[in-house]
């Protein structure tokens, strides 16, 4: 992702660039767990088929917080995710 720079234009310190990320990327997380409770992402399940606009399809598994994964450099980076996380429930 691409940040915009910080208020009055000035860049971000480096915590404050953390800090947003996180935050960031937990509402990215949080959005794509929300369209998988509505049916609308997900992976590809086993079972049935299903039928969408005239095409054959395999109908979602929803996605679940145990799909998700993300890769950082410090324990740090991944504590300020957990916490951004926790605050939105997940």
């Amino acid at each position: 992702w691409w940040l915009p720079p910080g208020e009055e234009g000035k860049p971000l310190t480096k915590d404050a660039y953390r800090e947003r990320i996180a935050e960031v990327c937990a509402s990215e997380m949080v959005r794509l767990l929300n369209l998988g409770q509505a049916g609308r992402a997900g992976f590809a399940g086993g079972g049935g088929m299903g039928v969408d606009a005239g095409a054959v399809v395999a109908p979602l598994r929803p996605l679940r917080p145990a799909d998700l994964a993300v890769l950082v450099n410090k324990r740090q980076e991944a504590d300020l995710i957990r916490r951004a996380l926790a605050r939105r429930g997940v």
